[in-house]
């Protein structure tokens, strides 16, 4: 049975809110919605290095400064969506994650989907809140600018050792917790370190609009977009 393009546009209205529904937008209950790129988790300086991170002259001079993000890709896994960052030497300076953590067994295996299941909705709500999606994403215009990428051989790993961690949560599926976006790229980096290094034989590659989204496998794609995308931050503290 095929659908004309009332139908087709009726049945795309559909899916795309079942994806909003199964990657939740509230990422913290209780919390506005910003979004963020976490340079350094200090748990208010009860990390370990926190106090000496806090007190570092570099990151005391460098706050309420201005800086632009460059998001160089995105990261989709059965858990999580991120915008992945590409940090200028400067922002590096800021960095003090491990970029090559391992995540806690029980980060990993909660709340992991092994089947994607979408509601079905109602399409008159489906029209209202893709309605709301583009007047929220309408409000952010002015602070993206879009980029070309001139392309090296390193296409399908901009990022690697420091700094490769970077990112931004856009969405996670309900009892998954934002964090779980930088383990989530970790293990990207890691898949394309093996392709890169031929052991990886069974990724799959899709031209798609844009770009090109790879399926790594063991549920993770990477998008790698043939523009960067420039975002306006802000550095603070993150209470």
């Amino acid at each position: 049975m095929t659908a004309g393009p009332e139908g087709a546009e009726n049945q795309t209205l559909v899916v795309i809110t079942n994806l909003f529904n199964f990657f939740a937008q509230d990422l913290v209950a209780g919390r506005r919605r910003l979004l963020h790129a976490t340079s350094k988790f200090t748990a208010r300086g009860k990390t370990i290095g926190a106090n000496e991170y806090i007190n570092s002259p570099v990151v005391k001079q460098s706050l309420g400064k201005g800086f632009r993000l460059c998001i160089v890709g995105f990261v989709i896994t059965t858990r999580t969506i991120g915008a992945r960052l590409k940090l200028s030497n400067e922002q590096l300076e800021l960095w003090s994650n491990d970029d090559n953590e391992d995540p806690p067994v029980t980060l990993m295996n909660s709340g992991v989907l092994k089947k994607h299941q979408f509601s079905h909705s109602d399409l008159d709500k489906s029209k209202e809140k893709l309605k709301f999606s583009k007047l929220n994403a309408s409000v952010c215009l002015p602070t993206v600018v879009e980029k070309e990428i001139f392309y090296d051989e390193d296409r399908f790993c901009p990022t690697s050792g420091k700094g490769s961690r970077a990112h931004l949560t856009l969405a996670c599926t309900p009892g998954i917790k934002p964090v779980t976006t930088g383990f989530d790229l970790i293990l990207a980096v890691k898949c394309e370190q093996r392709m890169r290094g031929g052991e990886n034989q069974k990724a799959e590659t899709y031209t798609i609009d844009g770009g090109v989204l790879i399926n790594y496998g063991e549920g993770i794609w990477v998008v790698y977009p043939n523009s960067e995308l420039l975002v306006s931050s802000l550095f603070s503290t993150f209470l």
